[in-house]
């Protein structure tokens, strides 16, 4: 059982990691992409063995014939018949998956666990409170703004140093995320912090506090 099950999340994996980089390709060059996903697999065993042993004596002294006779042998039989089922992704549920925007709060939960804050939001968001990444629509391309990039750098430098966390607040039905700035411990997280609450226009709540949401929302210029 270990051996299969590590055997096929790695197959299952790999196929997954294939499939999603066709598609990539496809969007890239105007075609519609397609899913496939493996909704269950179940693999019957069958293993059977058997041994026999049989002996024969002979009451004939001559040289020709021997005296004693013994056989032994042995049958072992071993099968693996997994049962895959596919499930082409379609519908409303192929849409929204395709088309419903990646939360912030699940983003900001790939940095905290460790993931390179610069590299996460690069390729994940279009833009940032109003500071915008480079993007391709309508077959145009549009720059970064010039300090897109560098408010990643900082963000990367105050994840390193351990200035930014992460809170999810249950309100009702939605869950909220909180992002959480530390005041800086040392000189160069003050600045940093600095230059990422003014490049981004924001004024941190009680506890550094910044509600993290997605959507087309205007700067502020306070």
């Amino acid at each position: 059982m270990p051996r299969d099950r590590t055997d096929y999340i790695t197959a299952v994996a790999e196929s997954w990691k294939e499939q999603t980089l066709l598609n990539v390709v496809r969007m890239r060059y105007g075609d519609a992409p397609s899913f496939v996903d493996v909704s269950s697999v179940i693999s019957a065993y069958t293993f059977q063995g058997q041994i026999s042993a049989n002996g024969q004596i002979s009451t004939d002294r001559t040289t020709a014939v021997p005296s004693g006779l013994a056989n032994l042998g042995g049958t072992t039989s071993y099968s693996d018949r997994p049962t895959i089922t596919y499930t082409p992704l379609a519908g409303d549920r192929f849409s929204s998956s395709l088309l419903r925007p990646i939360p912030p709060s699940a983003i900001f939960e790939l940095i905290q666990a460790g993931f390179p804050a610069d590299v996460i939001l690069q390729i994940t968001t279009r833009g940032i409170n109003g500071l915008s990444n480079r993007s391709s629509l309508g077959g145009g391309t549009r720059a970064a703004d010039p300090d897109f990039y560098a408010v990643l750098a900082a963000l990367r430098r105050l994840q390193l140093s351990g200035e930014v966390s992460l809170r999810i607040q249950k309100r009702e039905a939605e869950e909220l995320g909180l992002l959480i700035f530390s005041s800086g411990r040392t000189e160069e997280s003050r600045r940093d912090l600095d230059f990422v609450l003014k490049k981004l226009r924001v004024k941190p709540g009680k506890g550094g506090q910044i509600n993290l949401v997605f959507g087309a929302l205007a700067r502020s210029d306070d």
